[in-house]
């Protein structure tokens, strides 16, 4: 299995996830197919597992191996599977990583894949919501802040204020969340950490807004 997945980083992705933002990646993708003389009748919405899929440039995933809950999402086909063989997939994703949306080409061999068309953007951005929030480990502060000290992303931040349960500083970060992020990815940012909280693992007393 072979594809384009969003390359962005989560905060990006929260502050502009939309049925643009995924029209935007989508036409990048098919623009470089078709410059490219590449045909996949095959191509729909899918997702590659961050442990068995790699980069053409590297053997971790994304975010100096740090798992986000967007890595791997994208657009999946069979047809392509040859592409990582070749070298193909290493000559695609040079062209398309630096670009806006930034978009990854990848290779796995285990991963999932939903009857949805590229231009589906509607179910789409249902099925990016339901694989960000579905895993309490992606919202776990401690996951959330492996390896990093200082947070500056705004969905870090949260959840270092959440790991400090420090309700007063949580409020704060998500007014300045419904500001920043669009409708979407600030439902996915409640959803997130109250699939966190709600499972049991936090000890301490963090209340999160209603989801909109």
């Amino acid at each position: 299995m072979a594809g384009f997945v969003l390359g962005d980083s989560f905060e990006t992705i929260l502050r502009n996830i939309s049925e643009n933002y995924l029209s935007a990646a989508w036409a990048r993708v098919s623009e470089c197919l078709k410059q490219n003389h590449i045909f996949a009748s095959d191509l729909t919405w899918g997702w590659m597992h961050p442990g068995e899929t790699g980069l053409p440039d590297t053997l971790d995933p994304p975010e100096a191996s740090i798992v986000i809950p967007t890595n791997f999402t994208g657009w999946t086909s069979c047809e392509l599977s040859e592409i990582w063989r070749t070298g193909e997939c290493k000559r695609l994703d040079a062209q398309l990583k630096n670009g806006v949306p930034s978009i990854r080409c990848t290779a796995t061999w285990r991963s999932l894949k939903w009857n949805i068309a590229p231009q589906d953007y509607q179910l789409a951005l249902k099925l990016i919501e339901v694989n960000c929030t579905e895993e309490v480990s992606d919202w776990h502060p401690t996951y959330v802040l492996q390896n990093i000290d200082e947070p500056i992303e705004l969905w870090r931040q949260i959840g270092r204020s959440i790991q400090d349960n420090n309700q007063p500083q949580v409020d704060t970060l998500l007014e300045e969340a419904r500001h920043l992020y669009t409708s979407l990815g600030f439902r996915i940012l409640l959803r997130g950490y109250k699939t966190y909280l709600y499972s049991g693992a936090h000890e301490g007393q963090i209340a999160l807004p209603d989801l909109v």
